[in-house]
């Protein structure tokens, strides 16, 4: 499949591609990070399937937790979901966001997990990260 979508992931990082798109981690390895096109009617049954595929992170979202808003990154519209939970290094922040990709019929999926303090570190990198996202033309 083509890419749908391009990401600007720093280089420190070490972004590895995917059969489906794009992981990685923080230098520190405290803050993961995963982008995926996902195929889905609507952006909160993409988020959910986004959620969900985390689990073979081990990344587990509190039930109750979640914490949904509209956005614009790069002049795409796109849904936020965060969570608290845990990942396999103890208490987690979990932020999944969706931008509808209308010509493939789907949505890219930019998912990120750590504890608060590692991604206060990284903070700005997360947010370079969402606003590079862009259609691939």
């Amino acid at each position: 499949m083509a890419p749908v979508a391009t990401v600007d992931v720093p280089d420190d990082w070490r972004p590895t591609a995917t059969a489906d798109g794009v992981e990685a981690a923080a230098a520190n390895g405290a803050v993961r990070l995963a982008v995926r096109f996902i195929h889905a009617a609507d952006a909160a049954s993409a988020a959910a399937a986004a959620i969900a595929s985390l689990g073979r992170f081990g990344v587990s979202p509190a039930p109750g937790s979640r914490r949904a808003s509209s956005r614009r990154y790069n002049g795409l519209e796109a849904l936020k979901v965060d969570y608290s939970g845990t990942d396999p290094n103890g208490e987690s922040d979990i932020t999944t966001i969706v931008f509808a990709m209308p010509s493939m019929a789907g949505f890219v999926a930019v998912s990120y997990w750590g504890d608060d303090e590692a991604q206060e570190a990284v903070a700005n990198d997360l947010q370079a990260i969402a606003e590079s996202l862009a259609p691939a033309r």
